[in-house]
Parts: C-alpha cells; sequence; structure tokens
C-alpha cells in the first residue's frame, strides 16, 4: 500500500463530499497491517519519487522506505470492512474482518450493494482475473457509491502469493468496460510507476 496513494483518494473521495465519519467502506486486498510505502513530501516531484525507489532496490537504507504499519485507513474512516485472500494477510499473518475469494461469484453474494465506498490498493496486480475482480468491486457498492482503485504500472516484483499484471491509466479503465459504473477519474499518482480510477456505481433504470 502507497502512503501517497491513500492520501490521494482520501482528498479525491473527500471533494466528493464523502461523509467519512458514516460511509460503510470496504478496503479489498487489505489488513489491519500493510506494507506502507511511506509518501515524499508533496512539493517533491514524481521523479524524484521514482528516483528513490530505484535506489531503495539497489541498496539499504537506514530509514526504510516500505515498512509494516497500521492500515492507515482505519484511521481515516469510521467504518471499514478489510476484506483480504492471500493478497498480505496470509504474508503478514494480520487479522481482517473477511477472508474469501473475491472472484468467487458465491462469495461475492453475500456482499452486493453493501459499501457506500469500496477502495483497493496495490491489489490488482495479484489477482489473475483482473476483469471480473473489478465487477465485483462495483457489484458490491451501493446504487450511487464510489468505487476507487488504485495499482501499479512500474514496480518490481513482488508475488504475495502471485504477481501477474501492470496497469496503464487506460488498461485500468478498460477493466471496468461494461460495468454499471461510471468513470469519474482516472490517472497518474506518480507518473511511470501508480494509477488510479474513481468510479460512480450507476442505479438500474425503473
Amino acid at each position: 500500500m502507497q502512503e501517497i496513494a491513500v492520501q490521494h483518494a482520501v482528498r479525491t473521495l473527500r471533494a466528493r463530499g464523502i461523509d467519512f465519519a458514516s460511509v460503510k467502506c470496504i478496503d479489498v486486498g487489505g489488513s489491519r497491517n500493510v506494507f506502507l510505502v511511506r509518501a515524499e513530501p508533496i512539493h517533491r516531484s514524481p521523479s524524484t519519487l521514482l528516483a528513490r525507489l530505484r535506489r531503495f532496490r539497489s541498496r539499504q537504507t537506514t530509514v526504510p522506505l516500505c515498512e509494516v504499519t497500521r492500515n492507515p485507513l482505519l484511521d481515516v474512516f469510521a467504518h471499514v470492512t478489510l476484506l483480504d485472500h492471500g493478497f498480505t494477510g496470509e504474508l503478514l499473518n494480520t487479522d481482517t474482518d473477511l477472508k474469501g475469494d473475491f472472484l468467487d461469484d458465491a462469495f461475492i453474494a453475500g456482499l452486493r450493494h453493501s459499501y457506500g465506498v469500496v477502495l483497493s490498493f496495490d491489489t490488482l496486480e495479484h489477482v489473475e482475473d483482473p476483469f471480473r475482480f473489478c465487477r465485483h468491486l462495483v457489484d458490491i457498492a451501493q446504487d450511487g457509491g464510489h468505487i476507487y482503485l488504485q495499482t501499479v504500472f512500474s514496480w518490481e516484483y513482488h508475488p504475495s502469493p502471485q504477481d501477474y499484471f501492470r496497469y496503464s491509466p487506460e488498461g485500468l479503465r478498460r477493466c471496468f468496460r461494461g460495468a454499471p459504473a461510471a468513470v469519474l477519474a482516472s490517472g497518474w499518482i506518480v507518473e511511470g510507476v501508480s494509477t488510479f480510477v474513481l468510479l460512480q456505481k450507476v442505479a438500474p433504470c425503473a
């Protein structure tokens, strides 16, 4: 999980008028403790962060860029559910609220139309069927609810347990093609490194 992506998500959702104290939220692929990549200061350029990531790969530093820490979403949302199945929870041996196969239609059936905000950070690259995964993100959102997904475009191989894909902004939007949701925004969080998409679920016509 990238701290800069969490900050971007919070700013983006706050700008949409989301009430973090009351909305029911789920972090798909999240756990109570996470590998958190610390953000650069706001005034630093994306290229500076990219250079720092490259340095981190090549040598040890006295202040780690990445550390295991409490999921920052727990301090943002009053009502957040953590759902994980092999993305990080098993690796970290940490707690989640739900554990199940997010690609399984039967598992998803019990979660449909349940959440006002659906989040997923640095998880899609580990999913073998990203199109079904993204449809399910929309399925569990309430009508009018928001879906915010962040993933990577350029990042080192990190199986947990598998690492399959990388996504440009265009590729990320493509994953939601045909889903009953409108794309509100998408693009780079850190240029050349990580991407995001924000959608709103469309209520079915009467």
